[in-house]
């Protein structure tokens, strides 16, 4: 996939996650697509919540896009930059009528954007990157269920085998 394919995956798959990392922890949290376009990859987040200050204090992130019909994953890793270009912000109050008070102003009820910068793709395909046959029989059941049927957790514990009573 060249720029503009990735850009229309994500256009068109908006619901992404994030990572981000606080005092050497990871945070994911699902965000929607807010733009990608000649100005890049552009999300946002209100002033007021823990992920803003976390983009703040270490910009490098992952965003990871999903189509499950498709069967096809993009991952993007790079730096969200906070926008500060007052005529860009002009730019989306004016796309966007409704949150124009929300990108306007600078306080913490106020969205704070962020475009990705230095970003850098990676893409999975399962017709061109699954195979088979290097997989045993446990790992094929696997990924059948979280493709098909959503992962299933296991455990050494058999929560559901009966307790012997006590004598």
């Amino acid at each position: 996939m060249n720029r503009e394919e990735v850009f229309e995956f994500v256009r068109t798959n908006p619901v992404f996650y994030l990572a981000t990392c606080e005092e050497g922890q990871a945070h994911v949290r699902a965000m929607t697509l807010f733009a990608a376009d000649e100005h890049g990859i552009v999300f946002n987040t209100r002033q007021n919540k823990a992920v803003y200050q976390q983009l703040l204090d270490n910009p490098r992130v992952e965003m990871c896009f999903y189509n499950p019909m498709r069967g096809v994953q993009i991952r993007i890793r790079g730096r969200a930059e906070p926008v500060t270009d007052r005529n860009f912000k002009k730019e989306i109050a004016e796309k966007y009528p409704v949150l124009a008070s929300l990108v306007m102003r600078n306080d913490e009820d106020s969205l704070g954007m962020f475009c990705l910068t230095e970003a850098r793709a990676w893409i999975w395909e399962i017709e061109k990157d699954f195979d088979p046959t290097r997989m045993t029989n446990e790992e094929m059941a696997s990924v059948w269920m979280a493709l098909y049927n959503g992962p299933r957790l296991k455990s050494k514990t058999n929560v559901n085998r009966p307790v012997a009573a006590a004598r």
